[in-house]
């Protein structure tokens, strides 16, 4: 698998932008940290629409998620849940570790699989491979250049 850190960022900004208004109680579809951790199905819907109505097939991706995790089998359950939904990653990519030359990718896969990530600025391309067969990969890109956008 190659994923482009040119999906990273608009990810990236969606959950600055979901955190920037998190503060807002006014929010028609407001969900409290209480009523978050009281958990179940219902107030999981209620968060994942909360600012903006998901349509029917991400409700329908993530009830059948929720689901198999819950499940005597959650690997194999997500993994089917993933495949029939056509995803290949497990939630969203998470970018960890910045420093100025380098960052660490971190995205889960439904299955074992080996993934590459490529970092671009200009003619300026930087690549790296996460281990093989695994679900969980950190994928840490060093090279990079000081002060420079990527995608």
């Amino acid at each position: 698998m190659n994923y482009n850190l040119t999906r990273l960022l608009p990810l990236s900004l969606a959950l600055l932008t979901v955190t920037a208004h998190a503060d807002h109680h006014d929010e028609p579809n407001y969900v409290s940290l209480k009523q978050a951790h009281d958990g179940g199905l219902e107030q999981d819907l209620r968060i994942l629409n909360q600012y903006v109505p998901q349509p029917a097939e991400t409700v329908e991706f993530y009830t059948q998620g929720r689901a198999a995790i819950l499940s005597d089998k959650p690997e194999q359950n997500l993994a089917k849940v993933c495949a029939d939904h056509g995803r290949l990653l497990v939630g969203t990519p998470m970018l960890g570790d910045v420093q100025p030359t380098s960052i660490t990718v971190r995205v889960q896969t439904p299955v074992a699989d080996q993934v590459q990530v490529t970092a671009m600025a200009g003619t300026h391309t930087v690549t790296a491979l996460s281990a093989p067969d695994s679900l969980y990969h950190f994928v840490s890109l060093t090279g990079l250049q000081p002060g420079t956008s990527y995608t």
